[in-house]
């Protein structure tokens, strides 16, 4: 993206992702045998945002964060002006709410749509454990970019966690 700095001089931003061939040809030879026909290879976040983009969910001149809940990590991303600014990941996941006291376990996914975690003391310290990252993040943000993040959406395995987008 092209901008002007407090000076006025011309900038450019540049958003660079590496990653190993091996990877791109594998996924392409695993589409190809499936019957898929590959339109774009993208990054998780940016995949995310043109989905929600593509629905006309997000106005492209807002700052708005993306949480993605994963299994094992989760992610805010922020973009602002269709690019992404921000991008941050926490080592916390949808399975520390479907793991046991032994951490062995192996979690049931089919599970995580009966989890009602509002209202539940059991999840309490979770909850505030990821609201605390993701406010966090979000200060940061704002001091960094002097912007605020208009809103946040709720992606992911997380999401289906009923009570959390209270």
């Amino acid at each position: 993206r092209d901008f002007e700095d407090e000076e006025g001089n011309k900038q450019t931003e540049i958003f660079f992702v590496a990653v190993r061939q091996h990877q791109v040809y594998s996924l392409v030879q695993t589409c190809q045998a499936a019957g898929l026909k590959l339109k774009v290879i993208d990054i998780e976040p940016l995949a995310i945002y043109r989905l929600l983009s593509s629905s006309d969910t997000i106005a492209a001149d807002r700052s708005i964060g993306i949480l993605n809940i994963g299994a094992s990590g989760s992610s805010l991303a922020v973009f602002k002006n269709e690019a992404m600014t921000f991008y941050r990941f926490f080592s916390f996941g949808c399975e520390a709410f479907l793991s046991g006291n032994n951490f062995m376990d192996v979690p049931d996914w089919s599970g995580l749509d009966e989890i009602e975690i509002e209202g539940n003391d059991r999840f309490d310290y979770l909850i505030a454990d990821l609201l605390a990252e993701l406010l966090r993040s979000i200060e940061y943000y704002s001091i960094q970019h002097n912007d605020t993040v208009d809103a946040v959406y709720l992606v992911g395995g997380g999401a289906r966690l009923k009570g959390l987008d209270v």
